[in-house]
């Protein structure tokens, strides 16, 4: 079972804080996998085969793709997509929200998905913008993209369970090839990606590989077990040069076990890419702190709780500081100068925790 949009058709799904539209498990005892989540597909370009070509979409869902970046899929609001990700095949596995070719005319905000049995939202090339998503308990990637995405984020949260798990972020360009053109180019701003510090499988907070672009903004990256940032692939080394200036992170807070994973064979350690703001001068205002679990970021152990989360840091938390509005970017992004998802000591519907409509069953 799965809900598919195809190219040309639009969703209606419109909730409310009080009342969310919920997608879910008609098992009795719900859990990963029990369903193959919701493919939405629309006519926005792609990098799979070039320009104008189209792509196979997931779950036997035909083509998607097209010249339509202004394409509208629908809206999805306050919605929450839970115990999807069914796998197919071995090489087929659905995810909780897979946007496939979704162009920017579509309206997605305050979505959650939980316990997706494979990725909780995976973006395959368009350019579709979302606000306020959240994905917990997701048994691979948080968030992923790939194919030529070129949309744009602010206020997303990631929270990994113990028992699975693997990046917070799984950014590709395309593994086919590498320069493919358009070439994933997204913007985010304002995430809080936190590892599950008692898992083996919560693995790196943000992998950049496979020729991706993109800017990430005012982030902090938490308590995961391996790395925080790990960049793969000489062409998305040659994005974040300074001279390309592809790919950048600025005004963002690492804080894990290990903070960098450098290999020997890396154009530039990606230590330097984060903290290094002459050598790479779009990468300002970030902090690297030693190590996860002395820092002092006024996130509470509540944040890794899977049950009954707490997203919000004190207020005393220096996260209340420190952020800005990406510099490239129109009047998409909300002007607020704090980093992480969460205003820090804001309470309540109106206040900075915009993330307590939903639930973690």
């Amino acid at each position: 079972d799965l809900l598919a949009v195809l190219p040309g058709a639009t969703i209606d799904a419109n909730g409310t804080a009080m009342n969310p539209i919920v997608f879910t498990s008609k098992e009795a005892a719900p859990d990963r996998q029990d369903w193959g989540g919701v493919i939405i597909s629309g006519n926005a370009t792609v990098n799979c085969g070039g320009m104008g070509t189209t792509c196979v979409g997931e779950g036997d869902t035909g083509s998607y793709g097209g010249m339509a970046d202004d394409d509208n899929s629908g809206t999805m609001r306050y919605v929450r997509i839970e115990f999807g990700g069914k796998k197919i095949n071995a090489t087929d596995e659905l995810n909780g929200l897979a946007l496939q070719g979704v162009g920017s005319g579509t309206t997605l905000d305050y979505i959650h998905v939980h316990k997706s049995g494979d990725d909780g939202f995976e973006f395959f090339g368009g350019t579709v913008d979302a606000k306020h998503i959240i994905a917990t308990g997701i048994g691979d990637d948080s968030f992923d993209w790939t194919f030529g995405w070129r949309g744009r984020v602010q206020y997303a949260i990631a929270q990994q369970h113990a028992d699975a798990g693997d990046q917070g972020i799984e950014a590709d360009n395309n593994e086919d090839d590498d320069p493919a053109q358009p070439r994933s180019n997204p913007i985010w701003s304002n995430m809080t990606l936190i590892g599950s510090p008692d898992s083996t499988s919560s693995d790196i907070g943000i992998l950049l590989r496979e020729g991706t672009g993109g800017q990430i903004w005012n982030t902090v990256v938490f308590a995961f077990n391996e790395f925080g940032l790990d960049i793969d692939d000489a062409e998305t080394f040659n994005n974040a040069n300074a001279t390309a200036g592809n790919l950048a992170i600025a005004n963002s807070v690492m804080c894990n076990a290990t903070n960098f994973k450098d290999d020997m064979d890396d154009v530039f350690a990606a230590s330097a890419f984060f903290t290094d703001s002459t050598a790479f001068p779009g990468n300002v205002g970030n902090m690297a702190i030693d190590t996860f679990p002395t820092c002092n970021l006024g996130i509470g152990t509540d944040a890794t709780n899977e049950t009954a989360p707490n997203f919000t840091p004190d207020m005393s938390s220096m996260l209340g500081s420190g952020g800005q509005v990406p510099t490239s970017a129109d009047n998409f992004f909300d002007t607020v100068t704090f980093r992480g998802a969460v205003e820090p000591g804001m309470q309540g519907a109106a206040g900075g925790a915009w993330w307590t409509w939903t639930s973690f069953p």
